[in-house]
């Protein structure tokens, strides 16, 4: 197994995408103006934003007032032209599902979320703030937070469509 391979695994693994998963569900809850659970299709795009390199360092980047349709036009305001990458969104959500459902059934077993069946939601269990995070971490968990705000705001076509998902 190659250094990279490795590397890869240690920061792209269900316990961390469950801890993700779950501060998104949190950031989507607790902002919501009916204080609504996240549908369990939005879980799906977390992951895929937060686990490549491009899309995180634009979430990072975006202050929190910008909201989703600001971070997605930083990619076609970019003097790079970087529009393949929020359409790659897509894509990745396909490939990383495996990875974002197993995300799911980590937090679930470690009592951190559990899915509502009568409503298809991502209910967190917990909403304080995990202790003890390596640094390295923090900013990963700060932006599962603020994508939930983002997200929370809006409707899952609206979400669908500033995105360019498909649920």
């Amino acid at each position: 197994m190659s250094t990279l391979t490795q590397e890869t695994r240690h920061v792209q693994n269900p316990a961390l995408g469950g801890v993700l998963l779950w501060r998104y569900a949190c950031g989507y809850t607790e902002h919501h103006k009916t204080s609504e659970h996240p549908p369990l299709q939005l879980l799906f795009i977390v992951l895929p934003i937060l686990f490549h390199r491009e899309t995180c360092e634009v979430l990072r980047a975006t202050n929190q007032p910008t909201g989703l349709h600001g971070f997605a036009n930083k990619f076609s305001k970019s003097k790079l032209g970087k529009s393949d990458v929020l359409f790659g969104i897509q894509s990745r959500s396909l490939t990383w599902r495996d990875l974002t459902w197993k995300s799911v059934q980590l937090a679930i077993r470690s009592r951190i979320l559990t899915l509502s069946r009568t409503h298809a939601t991502a209910i967190p269990l917990t909403t304080s703030s995990p202790t003890r995070i390596p640094a390295s971490v923090k900013p990963l968990l700060s932006n599962a937070q603020k994508l939930g705000q983002w997200c929370s705001a809006l409707s899952l076509f609206e979400v669908g469509t500033i995105l360019k998902v498909g649920f």
